[in-house]
């Protein structure tokens, strides 16, 4: 079976929007393999260009104009650049800024402190950097030299940039 057919068949077509039933990203934007490797996998509305107008040219996005992700209408795509999608992307805002970060809508998910795969300290140590710096009677460079750590991560630990979980 050829694979436009494979493609066609997960496809059900409305009113408006043709909607893709197989695979979906978390994002919602529908998947189709060739079947042959990963390196196959494409985004199922840039197939449905291809089937319709061609190859995109080099470095263009497929874009939605009904905002619907696993939509695969031809008529509903269009064609624009980097630049284009993410202006798109925020005029819908569909962007995840400000409270609508994953950080502020879940931040039990946010990987922190001695969990991180690049973690040189533990939270007992960062109280302590930051007891010793209170009353002034340690400086960074000397924190940095006993805890062996850079001054700009001192400067970071004691600013709350860093390890901002540990009182």
């Amino acid at each position: 079976m050829a694979w436009t057919e494979r493609f066609w068949r997960r496809v059900e077509k409305t009113d408006s929007c043709w909607l893709w039933r197989g695979p979906l990203e978390k994002s919602g934007y529908g998947r189709f393999g060739d079947g042959r490797n990963t390196h196959g996998i494409r985004s199922c509305h840039r197939i449905s260009w291809l089937i319709h107008y061609g190859k995109p040219p080099l470095g263009m996005c497929v874009l939605h104009k009904c905002d619907v992700p696993n939509c695969v209408n031809p008529s509903h795509l269009w064609l624009g650049t980097n630049a284009e999608n993410t202006l798109d992307r925020t005029r819908k805002r569909r962007s995840a800024s400000w409270d609508r970060n994953g950080s502020r809508t879940k931040p039990e998910n946010l990987v922190r402190g001695i969990d991180q795969w690049c973690c040189k300290s533990c939270p007992e140590e960062v109280s302590a950097i930051r007891e010793r710096y209170k009353y002034r009677s340690y400086t960074m460079c000397r924190l940095s030299a006993e805890f062996g750590l850079k001054v700009s991560t001192i400067n970071k630990i004691l600013k709350m940039v860093t390890w901002k979980h540990v009182p």
